[in-house]
């Protein structure tokens, strides 16, 4: 920690906190997420050590992974350090360009990156169980990198099917929401929704409580994108 100035909160999740840190040998900007361990049961400290393996195995094999650092322990809280995205979230981009539809070479471009990091996960027998435009990361220059590996799963040999519900419920596929089995195409599924918001600015599937979304989406019935798409 002494090697990094910590800056405003990005934001905070279940039992992490998210900073924006400055490098001190260099200046370099850097996200820190801190995870407080002291406290919590083994498996959450499980999930805390296979977020950084993940990230330190698989971050720097794809140009569309949000990068890992470095991490360390310190004062019973486990400090990842990952690539800073300047630009924030895809979803606070939609939100900032609502009203606007996006140029479809917009789409285009955040699909494919998006896609080919997916692409490089599933290649590595990972389900990444939460893609939603909030894990999706921007760059100074505007390209897209996706994030938050935190409930990632590693496929074991043998096993192509995980059974664990997680995951956002605007994204969950039609398989997660009857319990049944799931592979990297529950993946897929939620990163079709993430191209529909991107079209539309909307969640392809919404309802007043969580029953009544998950019937929706099992149905499988949806307004179509605007005409101006092809």
């Amino acid at each position: 920690r002494r090697d990094y100035k910590f800056g405003r909160q990005l934001g905070r999740g279940s039992f992490g906190v998210v900073h924006q840190v400055e490098r001190k040998a260099d200046g370099g900007a850097f996200v820190c997420k801190e995870i407080v361990l002291r406290g919590l049961k083994s498996k959450a400290r499980e999930e805390a050590s296979q977020e950084v393996e993940l990230l330190r195995r698989i971050s720097w094999g794809s140009d569309y992974i949000v990068k890992y650092v470095e991490s360390f322990l310190e004062r019973e809280s486990l400090h990842i350090i990952m690539e800073f995205c300047e630009h924030g979230d895809l979803s606070g981009f939609l939100k900032a360009h609502a009203g606007e539809p996006l140029r479809e070479a917009v789409v285009w471009r955040f699909a494919l990156q998006v896609g080919m990091g997916l692409h490089w996960l599933h290649n590595n027998r990972i389900l990444h169980r939460d893609i939603k435009s909030l894990n999706v990361f921007l760059t100074a220059a505007e390209d897209a990198r996706l994030g938050d590996l935190g409930v990632a799963r590693v496929l074991r040999l043998g096993s192509s099917f995980a059974s664990t519900l997680v995951g956002t419920p605007y994204y969950l596929s039609p398989e997660m929401c009857e319990g049944k089995p799931y592979n990297e195409k529950s993946d897929v599924w939620a990163y079709g929704c993430v191209l529909y918001e991107m079209c539309t600015f909307q969640h392809p599937f919404d309802a007043r409580d969580q029953m009544a979304l998950l019937v929706k989406i099992v149905s499988g019935k949806y307004r179509p994108v605007p005409d101006g798409y092809t």
